[in-house]
């Protein structure tokens, strides 16, 4: 992704909704992960010029349990999809909750105004602080690369870290966007049938909806390139 001028990021539902919410397929907390994500992304930022990230919201499930999220089948209340405690407004479930406290962690919300509406945008965007080659527990790249002994990718990333900030300092800012959009799949018809009260498709207007939010987001950026 280093040719890319925008990356948008997400960890998709493939966490388990309990316990430590750990990854079915990376075998980590859905917390670490999230740190992990947050790093390389706020790093990709500040390493050149006209770049963008974005982190995407999770979309709701829609199963017929207390919360909606997905415990097994033997779990089930009936067989239809069903509204997130019984419709309750905001609700954001348990991924969402997540990313929050993983950006509380290590960014802070920086103050922005729409100029379309003159109002306060705070929750889109976030400045955050990080060590790229931290010794840190979670899968960032630089652990990736120290596992598997890409020592010429962690040399030329210490020596652009100490080009940038000198020896000691190793931290970075970058700046990573918020693209919210659970509210607009917060309508149990949108599902498909069967059962699949995870995924949406055959809407082409919901996915308009979402992407004009994007754009939305995305244009004042794109404009200064």
């Amino acid at each position: 992704m280093e040719d890319c001028n925008v990356v948008v990021m997400n960890l998709g539902l493939h966490y388990y909704p309990d316990g430590n919410h750990t990854g079915k397929e990376t075998r980590h907390t859905l917390m670490d992960d999230m740190l992990a994500a947050i790093t390389y992304l706020s790093n990709f930022t500040a390493s050149k010029d006209n770049r963008i990230a974005v982190w995407r919201s999770a979309l709701p499930q829609h199963f017929p349990t207390n919360d909606g999220h997905f415990y097994g089948w033997n779990k089930m209340r009936k067989d239809s999809c069903a509204a997130i405690n019984g419709g309750s407004s905001g609700h954001q479930q348990v991924y969402n909750k997540i990313y929050d406290d993983a950006f509380s962690k290590l960014c802070r919300t920086e103050r922005q105004i729409d100029e379309m509406t003159k109002q306060s945008c705070n929750h889109r965007r976030h400045s955050c602080k990080v060590n790229p080659v931290a010794e840190v527990n979670y899968q960032t790249i630089y652990n990736f690369w120290r596992d598997n002994g890409c020592t010429e990718q962690i040399e030329r990333e210490l020596s652009r870290l100490s080009n940038l900030n000198g020896i000691e300092e190793r931290h970075v800012i970058g700046t990573i966007f918020r693209w919210s959009i659970f509210d607009l799949f917060d309508v149990t018809r949108w599902h498909s049938k069967d059962m699949d009260c995870s995924h949406f498709c055959y809407i082409p207007p919901l996915f308009e909806a979402a992407f004009e939010r994007l754009e939305l987001l995305l244009l004042p950026l794109l404009a200064s390139f």
